[in-house]
C-alpha cells in the first residue's frame, strides 16, 4: 500500500511584492523553505512522492525551485488535485495525504497521529485545528475565603465542534478511490463534498493552533518562531554550521565587527549587515537580505534579498516590499569583517562581537547510545525486579478494589501519545473525586496536587513514598515509549498551558526520572515555574553524562526527597534563575 501527498501552492497577496518567484512552499522558513519543512515531515512518515497543484500559472523556473528546496522528494507539477493522472494509476487502497500549506500549525504537521487514525478506521480523516484567531481558553481566578489570589484556573478547549467556522484544516488523509471523484482544495471543500456524499469521514482534533499565511501578522509570527524556537536550534546549527550564544551565521553571510546583537538572531547565507547596525531577536535575516549602516531591527522578519534602508528602524514587521537592486546599494555598507577564520564563528557579549568556540552538537551518536543504554537497563531491572514487581501486584490486589495497573495517556516524543504504566495507588473513582476537590488543589500549574490526598490508598502512599509504584514505567522503556531520563511525561491537558516548553520538552523521549524530579525544591508553594525551568534545562544539556548523573542523585536523595542543588548536576545553568525561563516560555 503506498503513500503519496498532493500539496496546494498559493500567492498571498501581502507578498506580491516578491513577484513570481515567492508562493507560500517558497517562503523562507530558517535556514529552509516552508516546502523542504513539509518534505521533512513527510520523511518521517515514509513519504516522499510529492504532487504540488499551483493555484496559479507557474513560470518556466517554478518546478526547478521546488525541487531543490526539496530534493530528497520526487516532485511533480499537476493542473489540478482531482484530474491528476496519479490517482487512477496504483491500487485504490493506496493512501493520498493532501496538505494546504496555508494553514501552518504551529507545532509542525502531526502527520503520523493522522495516519494512525485513519488506520483504525480506514475513512477519510481530517487534522482540525481551532481557529488561530480565536479565543482557545477560558481562566477563572481562584481564591481563598478572604479574597487572596490563590491561582488562576486556565481551561484549554481541545476543539469547538458546535462551531465550524472556529476550525480550519490543515491536512487530510483518504483512500485513492476516495481521492479521484472528491479531490479539491480547500479542504474543508474537499470535507463538504464527502459529507453531501454520506460518505463517512473522521475528524481529529490536532493540538496545534494554526497560522493563516495569508496574512501578514501570521507570516511574522512563523518568522520570528524560527530564531526563538529552542527545538529548532540543533537543526539549524547542522544546516549552517555556525553558533555563537543566539547568534547563527550562515555561510556567505557578511557581518560588519560594529554591529550590535541581541538575542535570537539568524543571518541566512549571502546576507549583510552594516556598519553600527543594531538587531534585536527574535530576528531572522533572509538570503541575500541587507541591514543597512545604522539600522535597528528588532523582533523582525527580513526576506530574502530584501532590504532595510541605512539608519531605518524597524519593529514588529515583515520586511518584503523594500527591496533595493544590489547595484544601488553602498558598499561602504557591506563592510566584511576582516581576517575571518575558516570557521567564521561569532558570538556577541554586550554589544561586541568576538570568536567562540562550536557548540556541543546532539549527535546521532548520542541518541543511540542512549537508546541502547535504555533498552538494557530496562530489561536487565524487569528480570531482576521481577519478584518485588509479582509481590507489589499482589498486594495492590488485596489491599483495594479495581484495576492492577493504571494506564494513562501521555505525550511523549513529537507528540505521539502513549499508555504510561504505573501501579494503581487511589482509590477506583479518584478521577470524579477530582472534581469535588479542585478547589483543594496547591498546585500553581496544570497538574493536580494535594499533599493528604484522600483518594490514595494506604498502600498507594507507601508506594508513591518508594516510587514503586512507577517500576511498571520500565516497560515503556524497553519499547522505546520512555527513557530512563527525561522530562516528566505530561497528558495533552498539562502541556497546553505553556506552548514554546511543550515544543521543547517533546523534542526527547519523556524519562521515569529527571532534572525536575531531583532538583525541585518549592514542592509546598507549587513548583509549576521549576518544571518548566528544569525541563528546558535538561534539554539544552542532554548527553549520556548528565543522565547517569541524574541516575546517581535519584538513587541517592530517595528519589528527589532531599534536592540537590542545580550546578552539581549542570554547571552551566548554575547562573540561571527559575524565573528566567518561565519569562522567555511564556
Amino acid at each position: 500500500m503506498a503513500t503519496h501527498c498532493v500539496i496546494r501552492d498559493i500567492r498571498p497577496e501581502c507578498l506580491s511584492s516578491f513577484g513570481e518567484t515567492h508562493s507560500i512552499l517558497m517562503l523562507p522558513l530558517g535556514t529552509r523553505y516552508l516546502l523542504g519543512e513539509i518534505a521533512a515531515s513527510l520523511s518521517k512518515v515514509g513519504v516522499t512522492d510529492i504532487f504540488v497543484v499551483p493555484g496559479f500559472d507557474p513560470d518556466f523556473a517554478y518546478e526547478g525551485r521546488l525541487v531543490a528546496a526539496a530534493p530528497e522528494c520526487s516532485i511533480t507539477i499537476v493542473e489540478s488535485a482531482h484530474r491528476a493522472e496519479f490517482l487512477y494509476d496504483g491500487e485504490a487502497s493506496d493512501r493520498i495525504i493532501f496538505i494546504d500549506p496555508r494553514y501552518w500549525p504551529v507545532y509542525g504537521y502531526e502527520l503520523s497521529r493522522l495516519m494512525s487514525a485513519y488506520g483504525e478506521q480506514f475513512v477519510p480523516s481530517f487534522a482540525m485545528h481551532v481557529d488561530p484567531h480565536a479565543d482557545e481558553r477560558v481562566e477563572r481566578i481562584v481564591t481563598d475565603p478572604a479574597g487572596n489570589i490563590q491561582r488562576i484556573q486556565r481551561t484549554f478547549e481541545k476543539m469547538r465542534w458546535s462551531s465550524a467556522d472556529a476550525t480550519v484544516i490543515s491536512c487530510c488523509i483518504m483512500s485513492r478511490e476516495s481521492a479521484m471523484t472528491n479531490a479539491r482544495f480547500p479542504l474543508q471543500a474537499m470535507r463538504q463534498q464527502l459529507a453531501s456524499r454520506s460518505v463517512p469521514i473522521r475528524d481529529n482534533p490536532e493540538s496545534s493552533p494554526c497560522l493563516d499565511l495569508c496574512m501578514t501578522a501570521d507570516l511574522h509570527r512563523l518568522g520570528c518562531s524560527v530564531a526563538a524556537d529552542p527545538t529548532q536550534r540543533d537543526r539549524r546549527l547542522l544546516a549552517t554550521g555556525r553558533n555563537a550564544d543566539g547568534l547563527l551565521v550562515a555561510d556567505g553571510a557578511t557581518i560588519d565587527r560594529t554591529a550590535r546583537f541581541v538575542g535570537d538572531v539568524l543571518v541566512n547565507a549571502d546576507a549583510h549587515v552594516g556598519r553600527d547596525a543594531t538587531v534585536i531577536g527574535p530576528t531572522v535575516i533572509g538570503r541575500g537580505a541587507m541591514i543597512g549602516r545604522g539600522a535597528t531591527v528588532a523582533n523582525a522578519v527580513v526576506y530574502d534579498r530584501a532590504v532595510v534602508e541605512p539608519n531605518a528602524a524597524v519593529y514588529h514587521e515583515l520586511i518584503v516590499n523594500r527591496q533595493i537592486p544590489m547595484a544601488e546599494v553602498n558598499p561602504e555598507d557591506l563592510k566584511v569583517l576582516p581576517d575571518r577564520e575558516e570557521d567564521g564563528v561569532f558570538q556577541v557579549v554586550q554589544g561586541n562581537i568576538r570568536r567562540a568556540n562550536r557548540s556541543e552538537r546532539r549527535s546521532a551518536a548520542t541518541r543511540v547510545s542512549k537508546r541502547a543504554i535504555d533498552v538494557i537497563a530496562s530489561g536487565v531491572g524487569l528480570i531482576v525486579l521481577s519478584p518485588l514487581l509479582l509481590v507489589t501486584a499482589v498486594l495492590v490486589k488485596l489491599t483495594s478494589s479495581g484495576p492492577l495497573f493504571f494506564v494513562h495517556r501521555r505525550e511523549g516524543c513529537e507528540g505521539r501519545e502513549f499508555g504510561c504504566i504505573k501501579f494503581r495507588t487511589m482509590r477506583p473513582d479518584a478521577h470524579d473525586l477530582q472534581r469535588v476537590l479542585a478547589e483543594e488543589n496547591e498546585s500553581d500549574g496544570p497538574q493536580f496536587v494535594i499533599a493528604r490526598d484522600p483518594r490514595v490508598t494506604p498502600l498507594g502512599r507507601f508506594l508513591r513514598k518508594t516510587n514503586i509504584d512507577e517500576l511498571p514505567q520500565l516497560w515503556n522503556v524497553l519499547v522505546g515509549q520512555m527513557s530512563l531520563v527525561g522530562p516528566r511525561p505530561s497528558p495533552y491537558r498539562e502541556n497546553q498551558i505553556c506552548g514554546p516548553w511543550r515544543r521543547a520538552r517533546l523534542t526527547v523521549r519523556p524519562g521515569i526520572t529527571g532534572l525536575w524530579q531531583i532538583c525541585r525544591h518549592d514542592r509546598d508553594q507549587g513548583d509549576f515555574h521549576q518544571w518548566i525551568h528544569y525541563d528546558l534545562a535538561y534539554i539544552r544539556a542532554m548527553s549520556i553524562w548528565l543522565d547517569f548523573k541524574i541516575l546517581w542523585y535519584t538513587l541517592t536523595s530517595g528519589g528527589g526527597k532531599k534536592p540537590v542543588p542545580l550546578d552539581r548536576v549542570v554547571p552551566d545553568e548554575s547562573g540561571a534563575t527559575a524565573a528566567e525561563p518561565v519569562a522567555a516560555a511564556v
